[in-house]
């Protein structure tokens, strides 16, 4: 992959000040706890910094700074805007999109796990030798959780576009992995599934997680000779799911861990489903220690259902 080199740097401000009675905001008992992580997201200049800085008078916590892990301060001080030149062209990254590769496209200084920088937002603005563009954000878990991340970005776009409205980890070496599952292989799982328990019509999340999961599970097979004990928890997003529904610009987080059996699962073993971009297959996001991951990729029944990896 060619260079990134960053060109301008600077703090995008909101378009009007956040009003006084708002200065405060208020972190709650499942957003205090939370580690500075920072949520990913990869998705011409002058456009982008006036729509941010709009975008900010509506999400106006984000261009606050975090107070005594207690509350946000909404003082207005701004979101970091980063511009850089990238020296190959966008489809050269697009054939083989790999998460060590994408992680050049995200502000540097902010989305790893041990970073101090007091900014909630960052960006960086990434211009391709084809003309291409690719904005990488990263964005404090202390106050927006995936479901609002996932506004603020819409929100963002609608504004360009001139739409107005709109833990710790451990110290082992962790590799992120992309699994594709195409349609057709998710329907043959489905089908499998249904032969052989007792859930007459598993959905396209369930038969890809519990593959995903049963191989993880080999895994450990494979290392110790035994099975472990595993644990799992899904993050649902609870916004439509309140009585009443909260809008979905609500900020904060709110999530519902299921708990599925007893155990110890370490926090590096992860993985993220998502729609493929025709939206009728799934993209897996898997992270895992470096040596389980060298066994887990060549699991012959994963194989068996992956269309394609990277």
């Amino acid at each position: 992959m060619g260079k990134v080199e960053i060109t301008s740097r600077e703090s995008i401000k909101p378009s009007s000040p956040t009003p006084q009675t708002l200065r405060n905001f208020k972190l709650s008992l499942l957003d205090a706890p939370n580690r500075d992580s920072k949520i990913k997201t990869i998705d011409t200049t002058n456009l982008l910094k006036k729509s941010l800085s709009e975008t900010l008078t509506r999400f106006y916590p984000v261009a606050g700074r975090i107070k005594d892990n207690l509350l946000i301060g909404c003082s207005d001080e701004g979101a970091d805007f980063l511009e850089a030149k990238v020296n190959c062209p966008l489809s050269e990254v697009l054939k083989q999109p790999e998460a060590d590769v994408l992680n050049h496209f995200l502000p540097q200084d902010y989305h790893c796990c041990k970073s101090h920088m007091e900014v909630l937002l960052a960006t960086q603005v990434n211009i391709f030798s084809c003309g291409g563009m690719a904005i990488g954000v990263c964005m404090s878990h202390k106050i927006f959780d995936g479901s609002t991340i996932g506004q603020f970005i819409n929100g963002w776009a609608a504004m360009s576009r001139g739409l107005g409205e709109t833990p710790q980890l451990t110290k082992s070496k962790c590799i992120t992995k992309r699994f594709v599952f195409d349609a057709s292989n998710i329907a043959l799982l489905r089908e499998k599934v249904a032969k052989h328990s007792c859930v007459d019509r598993p959905t396209r999340l369930e038969v890809t997680s519990a593959l995903i999961w049963k191989c993880a599970m080999e895994v450990q097979r494979a290392k110790s000779g035994s099975f472990r004990p595993s644990f799992a928890s899904q993050t649902v997003n609870l916004h439509p799911r309140m009585v009443p529904p909260m809008p979905e610009q609500s900020a904060g987080n709110l999530w519902w861990a299921i708990s599925i059996s007893c155990a110890g699962l370490d926090i590096k073993n992860l993985f993220i489903l998502m729609d493929t971009p025709q939206r009728d297959g799934i993209e897996a996001w898997v992270t895992l220690d470096e040596q389980d991951m060298s066994i887990f990729e060549c699991d012959h029944e994963l194989l068996t259902y992956v269309s394609s990896q990277s």
